[in-house]
């Protein structure tokens, strides 16, 4: 059972028990269940409006968020394979407004997931995604990013940022 499903199921319950304490005339508590009722609607409500956000806009082949699937699904994919880092610096670019800086990254790494991460991995990490179409980097801003990929055309402004990078080539064979 997904975590959703238990989420629903759990406001079902409390829908049964403000029912319940209502008919017996306790209605202070019926009106607690309520409230915790319309919190649980609530989270469920921001949770779709959150993933929703992150998921893409069109089908590709970048399967995007895949955290409201059933765990059976996800085993029988055969291309989705989880690269935690990457996923959390995509979530930190999906969560903002625009332009992210490397800096901001790193920052944003510690205050959701506990993490203190190298900033030369993190760079090379990064370079692989902006490599791959996942994240570009942004014209004429040293170490400031941006979700999605961009055309040849604004891939030129940017070569400048793989100069930078020349010295973590040999950095491939780092786990993070």
């Amino acid at each position: 059972m997904s975590a959703q499903d238990q989420v629903s199921e759990m406001i079902a319950q409390y829908d049964v028990l403000a029912e319940k304490q209502a008919a017996e005339g306790d209605e202070v508590r019926a009106e607690k269940y309520r409230a915790i009722s319309a919190a649980l609607n609530e989270m469920m409500r921001e949770l779709k409006e959150l993933r929703d956000r992150l998921r893409p806009r069109v089908v590709s082949d970048d399967l995007g968020d895949l955290s409201d699937l059933p765990e059976e699904l996800v085993n029988q994919l055969s291309s989705y394979r989880v690269d935690g880092l990457e996923q959390k610096i995509h979530d930190i670019l999906a969560a903002s407004e625009g332009e992210v800086s490397l800096d901001a990254i790193m920052v944003e790494l510690f205050r959701r997931h506990g993490e203190v991460s190298q900033r030369r991995q993190l760079m090379n990490k990064i370079y692989r995604m902006v490599q791959k179409g996942m994240i570009s980097s942004v014209a004429g801003k040293k170490g400031v990013y941006i979700l999605g990929s961009v055309n040849d055309e604004t891939r030129q402004e940017t070569k400048g940022f793989s100069d930078d990078l020349d010295d973590l080539d040999d950095m491939d064979d780092i786990e993070l």
